[in-house]
């Protein structure tokens, strides 16, 4: 009868025996031991999230690659981050220098499950500054939503999330 979420962490060889355990239990997920440290406070904030309205039209997944961004039409002025979570629709851009929200930007980044990268375009919902906060659910950086990028791009882009959620529904 336990409502607290728990966030078990497993080999990876032992991860399919764990996930069979913890099956019939609610608020627990279970975590590589070899994934990076912030996972587990991803999978705790999902466990804790309201069980209200979900406005996502596609899963977050944890999915972290290294990627290039700028001010959509800019010549120059690349920085770099790397994504924290990812969704069809978005993308996570873990950063110490944010871009605002309402900005449009260009991002290049591997794909889920690709063999190659992608450029996509979106605008800026939402940021994170560096620095202290006790409310935060995720590290500095800035949240992008995806609508559109160079031809086929986006379909593949969408094609990687489908088979991440695939594979991480499937372990």
């Amino acid at each position: 009868g336990s409502t607290t979420p728990w966030v078990v962490v497993a080999a990876p060889k032992r991860i399919v025996a764990a996930r069979a355990a913890v099956k019939d239990l609610g608020s627990v997920v279970v975590l590589d031991a070899f994934a990076p440290a912030e996972n587990a406070l991803f999978l705790a904030n999902e466990l804790t999230r309201p069980s209200g309205v979900n406005a996502r039209t596609s899963a977050r997944l944890l999915f972290g690659t290294s990627c290039v961004f700028r001010h959509a039409g800019r010549e120059e002025g690349d920085d770099v981050g790397f994504t924290y979570n990812v969704s069809a629709n978005g993308v996570f851009v873990r950063t110490l220098a944010p871009l605002d929200p309402g900005d449009d930007v260009w991002i290049e980044l591997w794909a889920p499950k690709s063999a190659r990268r992608v450029r996509l375009a979106g605008r800026v919902v939402w940021k994170r500054q560096f620095g202290p906060d006790e409310s935060a659910t995720v590290p500095a950086g800035f949240a992008v939503r995806v609508d559109g990028g160079l031809p086929g791009d986006v379909e593949r882009w969408m094609a990687g999330c489908a088979a991440l959620q695939r594979e991480q529904l499937a372990t």
